[in-house]
């Protein structure tokens, strides 16, 4: 069993190079697995922020620009569950 993060998982295509990609990846993944996940892509996910393999990315510079929105909705959700009385 191979197990794959999602921060490593194409969610939009990308035209990248299979060197790039081995190089980028290292031993979490084959640019094998990375190419047929990312062929296999089924519907436009393109309005999402993710990086330059298409993946969505948890830590580094993208996830400043989520921070802000996650307070917000983190601070949406508080407020709607003391509303609801749970």
């Amino acid at each position: 069993m191979n197990i794959i993060g999602l921060s490593e998982t194409p969610i939009v295509w990308r035209d990248v190079d299979y060197d790039y990609v081995r190089q980028r990846l290292g031993d979490r993944m084959t640019p094998e697995q990375y190419f047929a996940l990312r062929d296999h892509i089924y519907a436009d996910f393109s309005y999402r922020l993710t990086d330059d393999l298409g993946c969505i990315e948890f830590f580094g510079p993208l996830s400043r620009q989520f921070a802000g929105r996650d307070q917000q909705l983190l601070h949406r959700g508080g407020r709607h569950r003391s509303a609801a009385g749970v």
